[in-house]
């Protein structure tokens, strides 16, 4: 389950990288919530940007691969 979530995280930075102008967007839609982010606050409505990002690496680099 782990490895998983390491998989995602690592494509999310890489694509992000690669990509500055959506790396401040995520950035500053980040800096929203300051240092701490309650469970409430870590929703995809709240947080449109970061959930796309996220969708768009998995759908670049799908974790699990289709038969």
């Amino acid at each position: 389950m782990t490895f998983y979530r390491s998989y995602t995280l690592t494509f999310v930075l890489y694509f992000l990288s690669l990509n500055p102008e959506w790396q401040e967007m995520v950035r500053e839609e980040s800096d929203k919530f300051g240092t701490f982010i309650s469970y409430e606050d870590a929703t995809p409505t709240n947080m449109p940007r970061i959930d796309a990002t996220i969708k768009e690496s998995l759908r670049l680099q799908p974790v699990v691969v289709l038969l």
